[in-house]
């Protein structure tokens, strides 16, 4: 069979063929360059689009793993509402921010326990309940080993229950009214409030206080601080204070 193609092609001069394949570069080059470029500027357009987004999801997954960012607003919520006149017991205290780049938010419990060491009322519970939180739970030691016995005698799970995230550096007021964690009220005496700070890449850290649930009214009294808790004090006013 004849090579046509072959034939055609030596029939060509190469000063002929040379300039075809300028041709053909020139052509490339005005063609598809500008093709490249508009792609590529799209491309880029997109990228400074999308690595925001992926930074604003990098943060979110920082915080809801506990970790809290060097300049992040500190919070303005408190784990109590209740007015400062109303009965019961209140307690002030702050989170600090100690010094480091590996800051995480710590877990915190304040409760009350009576005078065999039962955990009467938890009020606060700050933890993270989602992998990998729960291996650290243990951490809060002495809420931690207290409540299992507590779940044994009442049979409720207040992790489950009552427990909400932690918090940052802050201000804040716990409030206790009168109730135990079944809803039914305290007994009159001496309790033992506790206050827990466990925090990864951090200390640990327990304040406790005894004080005497009864009708006598304690005014505002300052606690010892420590490097993760300060500005920590108690009042009390007595139920049967209300209405007079």
């Amino acid at each position: 069979m004849v090579d046509l193609a072959g034939l055609c092609l030596r029939s060509v001069p190469d000063d002929a063929l040379r300039d075809c394949s300028l041709g053909l570069l020139v052509g490339y080059r005005v063609l598809f360059i500008p093709i490249l470029e508009i792609v590529y500027c799209i491309f880029m357009s997109s990228l400074k689009m999308i690595v925001p987004s992926l930074v604003v999801m990098a943060c979110l997954t920082y915080a809801n793993n506990g970790l809290q960012a060097d300049d992040a607003g500190k919070p303005t919520d408190s784990s109590s509402t209740a007015s400062s006149d109303a009965a019961g017991l209140h307690v002030q205290f702050s989170l600090n921010r100690p010094e480091g780049n590996r800051y995480r938010r710590p877990y915190v419990a304040v409760w009350l326990e009576d005078q065999e060491n039962f955990p009467v009322k938890t009020q606060v519970l700050w933890m993270q309940t989602e992998q990998p939180g729960p291996r650290w739970h243990r951490d809060l030691t002495r809420w931690y080993r207290n409540d299992r016995l507590r779940k044994v005698a009442e049979k409720t799970d207040l992790i489950d229950g009552i427990s909400g995230a932690t918090r940052g550096p802050g201000q804040y007021e716990a409030h206790f009214d009168g109730t135990d964690n079944q809803g039914q009220p305290l007994k009159p005496g001496k309790y033992t409030l506790c206050l827990e700070v466990a925090r990864e890449h951090g200390t640990y850290q327990i304040i406790r206080h005894d004080f005497v649930w009864g009708d006598q009214p304690i005014e505002q009294m300052a606690l010892s601080d420590n490097v993760e808790m300060s500005n920590v004090s108690i009042s009390y006013r007595p139920i049967s204070a209300i209405g007079e």
